[in-house]
């Protein structure tokens, strides 16, 4: 990235994928839900467009991490 997300980046991402509903099933994210919160997360264009399918595997599954935990 050219510029590294931060802590504020990283918390701001984890409260958008938390709040993501999928057809109102909430353990449910799709690729395409997780890449439309990555403005949060990443804000240079060079660094978005750079999200590839591993990253973007990635970010899916800390994702559902991020919602597990803040459900619990």
């Amino acid at each position: 990235f050219l510029k590294q997300p931060g802590v504020a980046e990283t918390l701001d991402w984890a409260r958008a994928v938390a709040t993501l509903r999928t057809d109102g099933d909430a353990s449910g994210l799709t690729a395409e839900e997780i890449q439309r919160s990555v403005g949060t997360l990443v804000k240079e264009a060079e660094d978005v467009q750079r999200i590839d399918a591993e990253l973007l595997e990635r970010l899916e599954a800390a994702a559902r991490e991020a919602r597990t935990a803040v459900e619990t």
